[in-house]
């Protein structure tokens, strides 16, 4: 790190801690209005870009209409850490802004109190039922006129490209009464992959040889009972399980949970995988596995169908509707239903195959580009040209 990047994160850090510092002095008195800290928040915001000579220039605020008494959500892509001042003044002038944020924040003494009385709401990732009452929160908050940010990635991108959605920010908007547009899917996906046996190889993996899952390698994603369902399925005996994805929170007692259940020659665990190599392994599956609590699109259900690969997915969320009728489903908290799900995946007829691959075809960019369009013209009051 440069002198320069360290002298710019000190004060960086001085000018919050500074305004956190005032704002958790005034707490015993009540604090200041909600204008009040819009001043301070958008004050401390360009201090933070002019201190790093950050010039900023912002295109389509023409377009920005925001009608009082409706409700917003602004999902930004998160790629640096001036993302967040970056917003609030590029908002400053049109909404009271605030931040959706992560709870281990909270715990930081000082800044978390400080954030709180700010109108930041705080999610706890780890408990869903507490998560469920601090989306709550932020629903009230959005009733008195507050604009929350969300970034949908969840964490900072280290290399700038866009991650995938986590579930907390999409069912925020559809809680509020938002209007969602459907995610499109990658056309490679459509296509038969002509390198696709190298790549299985390279992963030591044969076609229609194994059960697969691709996602965050994350308790939340109900890996515990999908092991467990996959140890109770006959088709273990025929298919392995691979389980392919980042390695996330609450994964470290898989391991164990693998060992319990005798699966140490069944499993295979590929880490984050480049995007050139899922065509290949979609296409090499005999199933895929998706058999989460709750989902708010379910991106990987709609790649698998277009790959051609049977699916399972859980019977909560929005998968059953991703999945549109052409897969199989189970009851993700029942690991006999999720074992019984993954048992007919290997039956799947030709006919059923390819009226999924004909629905996963429904949904493409080109689709969702024209929905946001049309979207765009009806909240400026236009119509489509």
């Amino acid at each position: 790190m440069s002198p320069l990047n360290l002298y710019l994160i000190l004060r960086s850090l001085w000018a919050g801690f500074f305004i956190s510092v005032v704002t958790f002095l005034e707490l015993p008195f009540g604090g200041i209005d909600r204008p009040g800290m819009n001043r301070r928040l958008y004050g401390w915001a360009k201090r933070v870009l002019d201190l790093a000579q950050v010039n900023l220039q912002v295109e389509g605020l023409e377009n920005l209409n925001m009608v009082p008494g409706e409700r917003y959500v602004v999902m930004c892509n998160h790629a640096s850490y001036y993302d967040i001042p970056l917003s609030m003044q590029v908002f400053k002038d049109h909404c009271s802004i605030r931040m959706i944020a992560k709870k281990e924040l909270f715990a930081i003494p000082v800044w978390g109190p400080a954030m709180s009385r700010a109108e930041f709401v705080f999610i706890d990732r780890e408990d869903r039922h507490q998560a469920a009452k601090d989306i709550e929160r932020a629903k009230g908050l959005m009733e008195t006129g507050l604009v929350f940010w969300i970034a949908p990635e969840g964490t900072r991108s280290p290399d700038g490209r866009l991650g995938l959605f986590k579930t907390g920010g999409v069912k925020l908007a559809m809680d509020m009464g938002a209007k969602i547009i459907p995610l499109g899917l990658e056309e490679s996906l459509l296509q038969k992959d002509p390198l696709g046996t190298q790549v299985l190889e390279r992963h030591r993996l044969k076609p229609k040889g194994y059960l697969l899952y691709l996602g965050s390698l994350s308790k939340r994603k109900n890996l515990f009972r999908l092991v467990e369902g996959y140890a109770k399925s006959a088709a273990r005996k025929s298919y392995r399980l691979v389980l392919a994805g980042e390695l996330s929170w609450g994964i470290e007692s898989l391991a164990q949970k693998v060992q319990d259940l005798g699966l140490e020659r069944d499993l295979t665990l590929l880490p984050y995988l480049p995007e050139a190599d899922l065509p290949a392994l979609y296409q090499g599956a005999v199933g895929f596995l998706y058999p989460t609590l709750y989902e708010g699109f379910g991106l990987p259900v709609l790649e698998s169908m277009a790959a051609g690969t049977p699916i399972l997915v859980g019977n909560l969320g929005a998968a059953p509707e991703t999945a549109g009728g052409h897969g199989v489903l189970c009851d993700p908290y029942e690991a006999e239903s999720i074992a019984a799900g993954i048992d007919q995946l290997p039956a799947f007829g030709a006919d059923r195959i390819e009226a999924a691959r004909t629905h996963a075809q429904s949904y493409s960019w080109e689709k969702t580009a024209a929905a946001t369009l049309a979207l765009y013209g009806q909240v400026l009051g236009r119509r489509d040209r």
